[in-house]
């Protein structure tokens, strides 16, 4: 603190700033840059409670506003990341990338073990290409609680054995888990937004969230491990049910009896619950001024809903991805609430989007990803509707795919928006 106090009246430009983080909660607009707070020293990576970056603002007094234009990456917790990151954001934490003035990001694979003071020669604004950012949404999950849930109920969990990197998945120590969950017997399997919950009959819930390229899947008595395997249930009768996961973006934790409101705590409704009506939706999109797509894929917004879904929804229901979403108005909220059940449904029924690397817990990959309509397409494509150029832009951190024809940016007449959003939402595929 020293240091930064005796620094803090000086000028700070990019190379000066170690760590920057934009207020972007949920409550707040994304496009309100004054909100960042920093520390001082080389450019790098680096990860911080949101709660120690609000005393650290205050503390060293540091103004860098502005500095949020000049292409610096924040990831809140929960979100789909730069497939160059290789790294996970804890729960409750932003994970702040500085670029340098000429946006680029530090070298090498993982960027954890980035050296201040090499030479950033890997540009950050490259178009990222679908793999990069697929990652399981509602869909794939529920897909994946559907074919476990049948021959894992009832089983009972003989012994947890560790695979490769047990502790870069788990969020407890691995002998505690094991201690918790060994001899339980698992008497249900349900979802709540991406996270997959294992109840066991002693009350506790075991919580399964993939990541990005994580697997959960049954395994025959006898069948050899999988590369980048982390973690096995060894069940009763020999199965075992097996955790694999390339990038260890995934996590493995357990609520105990009673923990359960933590994880309700987090999350908002669920896009395909009957409780969830057009004008319940229209009254939260009231509260909040930004971006639509950005609100879409905060999870406590709404639950489940990533970067795939909520690019086809909002095509569907022909709106564009940045309108703010205090200005849809109850129709337009009845479109894209109907929009995004259509969408999430179908992918249900034709059991999720393999991208790359998802696959189901039998181990089959999922066949909607040849449906997707607009998801992935490349900037200046036609549109599948009406022909136009489709265009990208970045939102949140995500590539964002849209028709700036049947999504125009200003709220159109309802005749002139049958026309296009309708023939739109015709089909999914």
């Amino acid at each position: 603190m020293a240091r930064l106090a005796k620094r803090q009246a000086q000028p700070v430009t990019a190379q000066d700033v170690e760590v920057q983080v934009i207020d972007a909660l949920a409550r707040v607009r994304p496009h309100v840059r004054q909100h960042a707070v920093a520390g001082l020293g080389d450019a790098g990576l680096a990860r911080y409670p949101r709660r120690h970056l609000q005393a650290a603002a205050e503390q060293s007094g540091i103004d860098v506003f502005g500095l949020a234009q000049r292409g610096n990456m924040l990831i809140g917790d929960d979100q789909d990341v730069h497939a160059r990151l290789r790294v996970n954001v804890p729960e409750g934490c932003y994970q702040v990338v500085l670029m340098d003035d000429a946006g680029l990001l530090p070298p090498g694979r993982d960027l954890a073990e980035h050296a201040p003071g090499r030479r950033h020669d890997t540009p950050f604004l490259a178009r990222p290409t679908a793999q990069e950012h697929a990652m399981p949404e509602l869909p794939e999950v529920e897909v994946v609680r559907r074919s476990l849930e049948p021959p894992l109920r009832g089983s009972r969990i003989i012994r947890i054995l560790a695979g490769q990197h047990p502790g870069d998945i788990l969020t407890l120590p691995l002998e505690e888990f094991a201690r918790e969950v060994e001899g339980q017997r698992i008497v249900g399997i349900g979802r709540r937004g991406k996270t997959l919950l294992i109840e066991l009959d002693s009350g506790a819930t075991i919580t399964v969230h993939l990541g990005m390229t994580g697997e959960l899947s049954l395994a025959r008595p006898g069948e050899p491990y999988p590369s980048h395997h982390h973690l096995s249930f060894v069940l009763d009768q020999g199965r075992g049910l097996r955790y694999r996961d390339i990038r260890r973006f995934g996590r493995i934790g357990l609520l105990r009896p009673g923990e359960r409101d933590q994880l309700e705590a987090r999350l908002g409704p669920e896009p395909l619950a009957p409780e969830l009506t057009p004008e319940r939706l229209r009254e939260r999109l009231a509260r909040h001024r930004r971006a639509i797509k950005a609100l879409l894929l905060e999870q406590s917004f709404l639950a489940g809903v990533g970067n795939i879904y909520a690019d086809e929804a909002l095509f569907r229901a022909g709106i564009h991805p940045l309108r703010p979403a205090s200005s849809l108005d109850i129709e337009e909220a009845r479109r894209l609430l109907e929009a995004l059940r259509e969408v999430l449904e179908a992918a249900i029924y034709r059991r999720g989007t393999t991208i790359r690397n998802y696959r189901d817990g039998l181990g089959q990959p999922g066949e909607n990803q040849a449906s997707l309509r607009i998801y992935g397409r490349p900037p200046g494509s036609p549109c599948p509707v009406c022909g136009a150029p489709v265009e990208r832009v970045v939102v949140v951190q995500r590539g964002t795919t849209f028709c700036p024809r049947c999504q125009p940016f200003l709220p159109t007449t309802a005749a002139s928006r049958s026309g296009s959003s309708g023939s739109s939402g015709s089909s999914t595929g």
